[in-house]
């Protein structure tokens, strides 16, 4: 789980950063076109996210195709202006286990 917590923060930054190099290693090829979307409307280039605390939890393991893929959801609290009080993010994420 604490891979999990980094790809969270990881992806965050990339998102913040428009890196789509990375965004596209760590999301499926459908998740990226929407991503890839989302960025390319985007009307603000500089976007700021703190990862002031960030809780994972594993919610579920699936194989396929001789992989393993866990479901974790993740908890805590972002900010996304600089002096703004924290809120919270409610997302869950399938990612792959090597």
């Amino acid at each position: 789980l604490e891979n999990a917590k980094q790809y969270f923060s990881t992806l965050q930054k990339a998102w913040d950063e428009g890196d789509l190099a990375s965004l596209r290693e760590f999301t499926t090829p459908e998740m990226f076109a929407t991503i890839q979307q989302d960025l390319a409307g985007r009307t603000d280039t500089t976007n700021q996210t703190d990862v002031v605390t960030i809780n994972a939890q594993l919610i579920g393991i699936e194989t396929a195709d001789a992989h393993y893929f866990c479901s974790v959801q993740f908890s805590g609290m972002i900010r996304e202006q600089q002096g703004a009080p924290a809120g919270a993010p409610c997302c869950s994420r399938i990612m792959p286990l090597n």
